[in-house]
């Protein structure tokens, strides 16, 4: 019984893992897209 436990709280800890760590990469990959764009519109003011 106690082992079953242990695995539910380990499956319920791995799952909640998983799904923080999508959407940290999700929001990741926005703030790095928002950059380039910002250094892409530096470049092109520093071009003109």
């Amino acid at each position: 019984m106690n082992n079953k436990k242990r695995l539910a709280f380990a499956n319920l800890f791995l799952s909640e893992w998983i799904c923080n760590f999508s959407v940290t990469i999700f929001y990741f990959r926005k703030i790095i897209l928002i950059c380039m764009r910002i250094l892409e519109k530096q470049k092109v003011k520093g071009n003109n």
